[in-house]
Order: structure tokens, then sequence, then C-alpha cells
């Protein structure tokens, strides 16, 4: 387990990504949300949704891309050092 927590050190800058990533879903639920519980469906509004939807999905993929690309990071630091 302390292998796994590693991963959370201040040197490996992982902690932005999942709080970006989070924020991204939170974006996501929520315009899902607002979707769901709409009485009456306006146009406008489900557009706007939709939109808000798609930004959501789209920070949460940047921010797994950022997670991908530090990893590798990482890993090309550890190989050069040894």
């Amino acid at each position: 387990i302390m292998e796994f927590l590693e991963w959370f050190k201040d040197s490996t800058k992982f902690k932005r990504w999942i709080f970006l990533i989070i924020i991204g879903l939170s974006i996501m639920c929520y315009s899902a949300a607002k979707i769901i519980s709409l009485n009456v469906i306006e146009p406008m509004t489900v557009i706007f949704s939709v939109l808000e939807f798609i930004v959501g999905l789209g920070i949460v993929i940047w921010g797994i891309l950022g997670i991908q690309k530090r990893t590798l990071e990482i890993f090309i630091e550890a190989n050069r050092s040894e």
C-alpha cells in the first residue's frame, strides 16, 4: 500500500490532474442531472446542458492525458537514474 501512496507525493504532480478530472466529472454530472430533472424541455436549455457536458468531458480527457504524460515522465526519469 505504501508503493501506491508514493504516487501522491508532491514530486509526482498527480493531485492537480486528479482534481481536474473530479472537476470535469462534476460538470458532467451536473449537466446530466439538469437534463434529467427538466419538467419542460426547452431547446436552449438542452443545448446549453449538452455543451456543458461536452466541456466536462473535455476536461476529464485533458486530466487523463496529463496523468499519462506525467506517468511516462516519471518512468523516463527512473530509467535514466539507473
